[in-house]
């Protein structure tokens, strides 16, 4: 048998108990129209396929990572909603048993004798919640009670985080009095291999039934958990369902059993969470370490367990549990004579920074008491020691101001994130790809400051910067004009990535204090009380502006940039953002694999032609000062005019025949060496420029001896291969 065939037989279902009327628009002739449909289908792998329907009846049907829409027939680029159960051989290694559509939200089950309460407006005394489409079926089917299934126990919110509008209807309409949310036996179970605290996944549980009683008490619902007490019915069943079978033969009593309300019954714990929640800390024993550990000691043994971030271990001798380590000291630690705490800091961006705040002793003391400090560890100084690959928090007792790198790759998809950053570097996506693998892998390695620009909104260029700091948590900051033009800054102290989200970088100095950050590998560190100090300095720049053609000033000469201006989206997808970070895992595993596309040719590894664009020409045209652009005018116009190989000229000469004395002869010296890269001769010589064309389309020459400048057609992209040099054989002045 199929896993489809064996779970129905198991469920001890008929055809006619997974079918119901259904409504859908037949779009090739424009009408709604009904037809009994099976909800459960048989997939092409033997899984099952379910198909959840509104309280109208009609099936659901979404538009490829957008919203909502009406069921249709033969709808172009339209998909029937479905959510499949996969058999346990068809689980792949990080995947879920319950396969949804991508982008297209979450809906619950609400089995057909629901539908036909709210038809025929009947009242509903108590409406049944539980966690699993199948076990609603099984639940409505067997046990005749009115229930609707949820995707799992954090799925009860639509797009706009508000309880299921259908769920919501149902309580108005069917004047439902109680909810009561059915969680499977095993609620106050911990995981055998904990990745933080012991107390995590009952806590899940406890963290579900609180969330959804504020939205069921919200409607002026009682609200209730309910469980199944799998540790004293014979065979453990842990869900209602499988309560269901393990009892068939005892149904009416079940049925019974769940109707009634207050506390421990045959099948049932259940309380009543409308008013305070302690009765639930109690059943989880969330609320006492003793009492946790003694439910658990089984499994916990007389090793060490968290309890809510504080350590605890069973001492033999004295026979009681002690403190390994409480968890206000994890928050804390000292370096030399100063403390620290270690605190996430919100942003604008919906993001965190985590960061160390200094802390007085006696603050600390106050808030915890004195005993708290011989927990607290102590190091030597901080020290920066950048890994993504073979991170260590402590070196030699220093302690490392590089946050950990928070990701482990595994092998799968990252559609989402190639189709995303095909769309940010599009031509030069290899080029991108490497700029983000240098960050994984070499994150010393200086690189260009990257400056994703557009006019327009909607293009997803920010996305990148919140997206990078996913990637790599805590070791990015998004600052603004404030930070950057601020003469602290200690905020980059170990950051690999300062993000610039600001529509113009104002003042030539906060331009060039970037410029001069970008290359560097120290830094002299100015903290507000605190004397400088050199560190280690590595981070990198990234700018974003709608400001396309002047929200910075570059000459010809500044390598150290890297714009892209970016496209607008012309469908924006509201959970690209989400399915990137769900992505992060399998892009890393790709990014180890991959081979960089370039090789290191400069001192910010990619040769500044590879990475020049026309934004960054738009930038440098438009942040030529005005004598710049005259001196290239005349020097073009001359170029054209003569059509020779070379333009020699002293300072004297571009100051007399160019600029007519409009201009000091200082600030020439400047553009031509700071602007236009030009550096005079080494030492005084003689040189000779046309000055005018006589009758005979002969050149009129002018000598002259001094330290000159010497200017060639290409330095203007003027194609010079039918030029002549400047020879005797013109006239002299």
């Amino acid at each position: 048998m199929s896993y489809f065939e064996d779970r129905i037989a198991e469920m001890k279902l008929q055809p006619g108990d997974y079918s119901f009327e259904l409504k859908y628009t037949e779009q090739r002739f424009g009408y709604e129209k009904k037809e009994v449909l099976p909800f459960l289908k048989e997939t092409t792998d033997g899984d099952i396929e379910i198909f959840p329907f509104d309280l109208e009846r009609k099936l659901i049907e979404y538009r490829k990572e957008t919203e909502r829409k009406t069921f249709t027939h033969d709808g172009e680029g339209l998909s029937v909603y479905s959510v499949i159960r996969l058999s346990p051989e068809n689980i792949k290694e990080g995947e879920h048993k319950y396969k949804m559509p991508k982008g297209a939200g979450t809906f619950p089950f609400i089995p057909p004798n629901v539908i036909e309460l709210y038809e025929q407006k009947k009242e509903i005394k108590t409406l049944y919640l539980t966690e699993g489409y199948l076990k609603a079926i099984a639940a409505a089917t067997h046990l005749k009670i009115p229930i609707v299934g949820l995707g799992s126990i954090t799925l009860y919110k639509d797009e706009k985080k508000e309880l299921y509008t259908d769920i919501k209807t149902i309580i108005k309409e069917c004047s439902v009095e109680n909810v009561m949310m059915i969680y499977d036996g095993d609620t106050r179970n911990i995981s055998k291999t904990p990745t933080k605290n012991h107390t995590d996944r009952p806590y899940s549980f406890f963290s579900s039934a609180l969330n959804l009683r504020n939205y069921i008490v919200d409607e002026n619902v009682n609200f209730y958990f309910c469980t199944i007490k799998s540790d004293q019915i014979e065979g453990n069943p842990k869900g209602i369902d499988d309560l269901i079978y393990a009892k068939f033969d005892e149904i009416e009593k079940i049925k019974i059993n769940l109707r009634k309300k207050v506390t421990d019954k045959l099948y049932f714990t259940k309380l009543d969470l409308t008013g305070s929640l302690s009765k639930l800390k109690e059943y989880l024993y969330l609320h006492d370490y003793k009492e946790f550990w003694n439910y658990h000691k089984s499994i916990i043994g007389y090793n060490s367990f968290l309890f809510f971030g504080t350590e605890y271990k069973y001492n033999y001798e004295n026979d009681k549990l002690e403190i390994v380590m409480p968890e206000a000291a994890t928050r804390y630690i000292r370096i030399g004579d100063d403390y620290f705490e270690k605190i996430q800091k919100p942003t604008i961006h919906e993001t965190y920074n985590n960061i160390l705040s200094r802390r007085m002793k006696s603050t600390i003391r106050d808030d915890h008491g004195a005993k708290v400090f011989k927990f607290i560890p102590k190091y030597k100084d901080f020290v920066l020691l950048p890994s993504h690959t073979d991170y260590r928090e402590i070196q030699d007792g220093f302690y490392n101001l590089y946050a950990p790198f928070i990701h482990e790759p595994v092998e799968g998809r990252w559609k989402a994130t190639e189709k995303y950053l095909e769309h940010i570097f599009d031509d030069q996506f290899e080029i991108g790809l490497d700029y983000i693998q240098l960050l994984y892998q070499k994150p010393t390695q200086i690189l260009p400051v990257l400056c994703l620009v557009s006019e327009q909104n909607r293009t997803g260029k920010s996305m990148f910067a919140v997206w990078l700091n996913e990637i790599f948590k805590g070791n990015g900051i998004i600052v603004g004009n404030a930070e950057i033009n601020s003469e602290f800054n200690a905020y980059m102290i170990g950051k690999l990535l300062i993000a610039i989200d600001e529509g113009f970088i104002e003042k030539k100095l906060v331009v060039e204090k970037i410029k001069s950050y970008a290359t560097r590998t120290t830094l002299p560190m100015t903290k507000k009380g605190k004397d400088t100090i050199e560190i280690d300095f590595f981070a990198k720049f990234l700018i974003f502006s709608n400001n396309v053609d002047d929200f910075i000033t570059a000459n010809s000469n500044d390598i150290r940039y890297w714009v892209r201006e970016i496209k607008p989206v012309l469908k924006p997808d509201v959970n690209l953002l989400a399915e990137m970070k769900k992505e992060i895992p399998a892009f890393l595993f790709f990014l180890q694999k991959r081979t960089l596309f370039t090789k290191n040719e400069d001192r910010a590894w990619f040769k500044p032609e590879i990475i020049k664009t026309d934004a960054l020409v738009k930038v440098q045209e438009r942040s030529k000062p005005m004598a710049q652009k005259e001196l290239e005018l005349q020097l073009t116009e001359m170029f054209h005019l003569y059509r020779i190989k070379e333009l020699n000229f002293c300072l004297k000469d571009i100051q007399d025949i160019v600029f007519n004395k409009k201009y000091s002869s200082v600030y020439i010296k400047e553009i031509l060496t700071k602007n236009l890269g030009v550096k005079p001769a080494q030492k005084t010589g003689k040189y000779k420029y046309p000055i005018a064309i006589d009758d005979y389309d002969e050149l009129i020459i002018k000598k002259g001896n001094s330290t000159f400048y010497t200017f060639t057609p290409e330095m203007f992209n003027i194609d010079s291969s039918d030029f002549k040099s400047l020879d005797e054989n013109t006239l002299p002045f």
